[in-house]
């Protein structure tokens, strides 16, 4: 093996190891933004089924009143025990309360809501329809511009 042949595997390997240094990074940071989406996406669909279900099965929307639309939904339910139960936005964090315990809250750490909106645009003649739009943003940390994730979801409910 001659001095040529040294250099040139040794030139070869680099280069392979570039490439896979690369490619790891490559694959890290479709991971970190994978990562932002499920948690983001996730946050979004156990609120909705909370807040929709709970729609679902209430009386009546007590707040916001026909034809408004608020950053807090208030719903009168059907039995005594709650009589009623609210949903509310506070610092990036959803929160649902009865009034009469500690509220309990919604979405998970690592997710901020970045705007949460009930519209109510029911009429005097139909049952209460609520329209819910939800910003969601993934709370990023350390700052990697891959994890940066915002989307906004719709979702409708009525009561029956």
């Amino acid at each position: 093996m001659t001095l040529l042949e040294v250099v040139l595997y040794i030139a070869l390997s680099a280069i392979i190891l570039g490439a896979v240094a690369v490619l790891y990074g490559v694959v890290q940071a479709h991971e970190s933004r994978l990562h932002a989406e499920t948690a983001v996406d996730e946050a979004a669909n156990e609120l909705f089924a909370k807040v929709t279900q709970t729609i679902r099965s209430s009386e009546r929307v007590l707040s916001p009143s026909q034809g408004s639309d608020d950053t807090t939904l208030t719903l009168g339910m059907r039995s005594e025990d709650p009589s009623s139960v609210v949903f509310s936005v506070a610092s990036g964090t959803a929160y649902e309360s009865d009034g009469d315990t500690t509220p309990v809250v919604l979405t998970p750490p690592d997710v901020v809501i970045d705007s949460l909106t009930f519209d109510n645009f029911s009429t005097a003649s139909s049952s209460d329809s609520i329209r819910i739009t939800l910003t969601l943003q993934y709370k990023n940390p350390g700052g990697r511009s891959e994890a940066e994730y915002m989307r906004t979801y719709y979702a409708t409910a009525n009561t029956r």
